[in-house]
């Protein structure tokens, strides 16, 4: 196995990291205040971008409106 191919399985099991941990936040739970800060927390430190975040977090408001609690 190459540098590359060494480089690429480490990012694919990072990415399922990120994405098992956000779906776990998010299933069957409302978006509560302090499950939509660890929500921020955990895209931001995954290196989404503060901009991305925001609209993101922004989205997912919208979409889910009656189903958050603040």
């Amino acid at each position: 196995m190459g540098l590359f191919d060494s480089f690429k399985k480490g990012l694919r099991k990072t990415k399922e990291r990120f994405f098992a941990r956000v779906t776990g936040l998010l299933r069957g739970k409302k978006l509560a205040e302090d499950l939509k800060e660890e929500l921020e927390e955990l895209l931001i430190e995954a290196d989404v971008g503060v901009d991305a975040t925001m609209l993101l977090l922004e989205k997912l408001e919208e979409k889910n409106g009656d189903a958050l609690e603040t």
